[in-house]
């Protein structure tokens, strides 16, 4: 069982070393971060903010914060960065501890069991076929509440998770179904809405790609970490929100 610990409590931090697991990239206060940041502030219109607060969400998943309880939801046509963005926050975490779970599988046993170790799921649309028992999952996930999953030829067991979530779609998302788990579950959805679109663009946004993100990574992480705030509190998702939902 894997548990994180908050950076620099128990560990003297060191290259590559955040808490008790690695990760692929150093922090070190001494990199100068400005290229890296130039390259990514073009995919979120130039608003610091809004890139602040997403650099907020990679740092809680480093640190497998989830004291926040929201999830991330990042809308926008192909093209926009989206998925690119979904690639730099997933390259944070050891492939042992990620998952790629969409939301209507949150219901099933057999993937839910999977995430007592993840510190990040990345998954696609969420769509209007979410059951209830998924919507139910999501609100103990985030809310820091022990997950029942029952096993087949073994005994069931219950699990908290330190697991962020991200999602990311065309669409605005699509939740029809009305119950109090789901409805609880709205409240802690934070949108971020990529309108521009580099098809043809010269901007270089495949420089952030999973090949080429090495190169800047370093740079990322440490603007990242030193971002001061909580996620989930950017004023500037109450519009998103109501385009996004």
């Amino acid at each position: 069982y894997t548990r994180v610990l908050p950076f620099n409590d128990l560990l003297k931090h060191r290259k590559t070393i955040f808490c008790v697991y690695h990760i692929h990239y150093s922090w070190d206060n001494t990199i100068d971060t400005g290229e890296a940041i130039s390259k990514l502030l073009p995919m979120f219109n130039d608003n610091i903010e809004k890139f602040k607060e997403f650099c907020r969400f990679g740092k809680a998943v480093i640190l497998g914060d989830v004291n926040h309880q929201c999830f991330l939801y990042l809308k926008g046509e192909k093209g926009c960065g989206k998925s690119t963005l979904s690639n730099i926050i997933s390259s944070l975490v050891p492939d042992e501890h990620k998952r790629a779970v969409s939301l209507n599988k949150f219901g099933d046993d057999t993937f839910i069991s999977n995430f007592e170790n993840a510190l990040l799921n990345c998954g696609s649309e969420i769509d209007k076929g979410v059951s209830s028992e998924a919507w139910g999952n999501l609100l103990k996930i985030t809310g820091g509440d022990k997950i029942e999953s029952r096993q087949v030829y073994s005994r069931p067991k219950s699990f908290v998770t330190f697991m962020n979530m991200l999602f990311n779609g065309n669409n605005s998302l699509v939740i029809t179904k009305t119950n109090s788990a789901r409805d609880a579950c709205i409240d802690r959805i934070r949108v971020m809405i990529f309108s521009k679109n580099y098809r043809g663009s010269t901007h270089r946004i495949k420089d952030f790609d999973k090949v080429n993100f090495n190169q800047y990574g370093d740079a990322f992480v440490t603007y990242l970490m030193s971002v001061t705030g909580s996620f989930g509190n950017w004023e500037g998702y109450q519009e998103e929100n109501k385009q996004g939902i």
